[in-house]
This record gives structure tokens, C-alpha cells and sequence, in this order.
């Protein structure tokens, strides 16, 4: 059984958190929270929270929590088609 700090975000918290964001609230949330709203295990988000390439994430001693902006922001960051675009929108 997981320790219940890591237990995935519930369905009801990620629509509150959807919610919360439409109305314009500020919230620091959990990683937890933040790997269900983008889809992602925690073990991911951690990763890239390690390497680069996440979100913008805060740090309070120990814990680590992400705006709910950031968050968004990062998930409805532009798409591209291949990998090709990629290369092309970092050049210029």
C-alpha cells in the first residue's frame, strides 16, 4: 500500500483544481495533484522536475509543491508535430 502522501490526485480533486484555476485562484499544489492534472505518474514529474523540461515547481525546505499556473501554463504550452519542430522553434 502507498503512503497516503503518495496517493494519485483523486478525480474530484483534479475538477476542483480545473475549477479553481477557471475562477483565478492561487494555489501551490501538491506533485501529486500536479502529475494527475498533466497526466503523468509522480515518478515522471519527478524526473523531469530533475532533468529539465517540467514545470516550474517551488521548494519550501523539503516539499516541493507547483503553482497551479505554472502547471497550466506548461500543459497548454504549444504542440508540435514531430520532432523536427521542436528543433526549429528552439532555433528561432
Amino acid at each position: 500500500m502507498k503512503p497516503k502522501s503518495m496517493e494519485p490526485a483523486t478525480p474530484e480533486r483534479l475538477a476542483f483544481l480545473c475549477e479553481a484555476h477557471a475562477k483565478g485562484w492561487s494555489l501551490n499544489i501538491k506533485v501529486q495533484d500536479a502529475a494527475g492534472l498533466l497526466a503523468l505518474s509522480v515518478s515522471n514529474l519527478n524526473l523531469l522536475r530533475l532533468k529539465g523540461g517540467g514545470p516550474r515547481f517551488l521548494k519550501f525546505g523539503r516539499s516541493v509543491r507547483y503553482r497551479l499556473t505554472d502547471v497550466m501554463e506548461f500543459m497548454n504550452a504549444p504542440t508540435f508535430g514531430s520532432t523536427s519542430e521542436i528543433s526549429a522553434a528552439a532555433s528561432g
